[in-house]
């Protein structure tokens, strides 16, 4: 569930979804992808995994990542590196936009606090 927040944030006149939002801020990748992965934008996320391997589910052990703001490209590289090389999928948020609606005061629990899950 989004906060009223999370629904400005995307669009100033209007209520809409966060990952509705036309932002031309930084857009977050891992510096190198290995062949054979895909990433694909789904909401406020990123998905990476390859072809025909297991994909991320609902519930269960996951690893949440998280870091501060001067830190995102480097934590998301590194964290992406011990993924791939270890054939696991992962999500990110995908801009530096969602980050900070995701991370300001009156963000989701259940959302707020990471930046990468795997």
């Amino acid at each position: 569930m989004q906060l009223p927040i999370e629904f400005a944030t995307a669009d100033r006149e209007f209520y809409a979804p966060l990952e509705n939002a036309r932002d031309d801020g930084e857009v977050f990748r891992p510096s190198r992808v290995p062949e054979g992965w895909t990433g694909v934008e789904s909401g406020v996320w990123t998905f990476w995994h390859r072809p025909g391997h297991a994909d991320l589910v609902d519930d269960g052990w996951k690893v949440h990542v998280s870091a501060r703001p001067e830190r995102l490209r480097d934590v998301l590289d590194r964290a992406a590196e011990v993924c791939f090389a270890h054939s696991v999928p992962f999500k990110h948020l995908s801009t530096r936009l969602f980050y900070l609606a995701t991370h300001q005061k009156y963000a989701h629990r259940s959302e707020s606090g990471r930046l990468i899950a795997a």
